[in-house]
């Protein structure tokens, strides 16, 4: 895990069964054993990559979104070439910091940076879908941001089907908590379609973090923290990172 974080991959790309990584100048491969291909497991996790990298190609280009330079399909693999980043992530950045907050304008800089980032996908027919400080790489002087792991991506050009995942839940909007949006439940006939919204709520999150060290909303329970969300109620202490149990309700303080 160590030399995948160093190497730029967030957890949530790690976690799908890697087992490599090389490094070759400003190039990073990503190598995804997906064991057998009648396994139902495996499928799942070749199905979640190759959206990543679908989208990555419809984004194409741009200064604040990971570059991806190819990706190799074999029958139990599949290796992907990005961009390498020398930087930590934001999240790290941020907590190594003095007082562990960044100075405003630092803080502005990155913030920019970021929406540009989705101010682009979004034009592309895209959200984030996850978006977190974990989720922003930084360049070795720590003045440039990349937003990376796009495997919650949500296309907004086609209709939203199944479940949507509620991202990390410390950073997810209210829409992506309760799974409804008032202001889109008539049109939808009651079925929650995402739209750049959601993303901003979870930059406004991470803008938070920036300056003030802290989340914004918490709670001991993902109950407890979707009621602090919905109420606006800031500075609740506490934090529910999402895997930590079968409905992502384990906090963390």
């Amino acid at each position: 895990a160590g030399c995948a974080s160093a190497m730029g991959w967030p957890a949530a790309m790690r976690r799908l069964r890697s087992s490599e990584e090389l490094y070759s100048g400003r190039l990073a491969v990503k190598v995804y054993e997906c064991g057998h291909s009648a396994d139902r497991g495996a499928g799942a996790v070749m199905r979640e990559v190759m959206w990543e990298v679908h989208v990555l190609r419809q984004l194409g280009s741009h200064p604040h979104v990971v570059r991806l330079c190819d990706a190799i399909e074999f029958t139990d693999a599949v290796y992907i070439v990005m961009e390498r980043y020398e930087g930590p992530c934001l999240l790290e950045h941020i907590r190594t910091r003095p007082g562990g907050v960044l100075p405003d304008a630092e803080a502005a800089a990155l913030f920019c940076h970021v929406l540009a980032a989705l101010v682009h996908a979004h034009s592309r027919g895209f959200l984030h879908g996850d978006l977190k400080p974990a989720n922003v790489r930084l360049s070795a002087a720590c003045d440039r941001a990349v937003v990376v792991d796009w495997a919650s991506a949500v296309s907004t050009r086609v209709r939203q089907s199944g479940e949507i995942s509620q991202g990390t839940p410390s950073y997810a909007s209210p829409e992506r908590l309760t799974g409804y949006n008032p202001e889109q439940v008539w049109a939808c006939k009651g079925q929650l379609r995402l739209c750049a919204a959601s993303d901003v709520w979870s930059l406004g999150v991470c803008l938070y973090e920036m300056v003030h060290g802290v989340l914004p909303f918490g709670g001991e329970t993902f109950a407890q923290l979707t009621d602090n969300v919905r109420h606006l109620r800031f500075g609740t202490a506490g934090r529910v990172e999402a895997g930590g149990g079968a409905d992502g309700s384990t906090a963390r303080t």
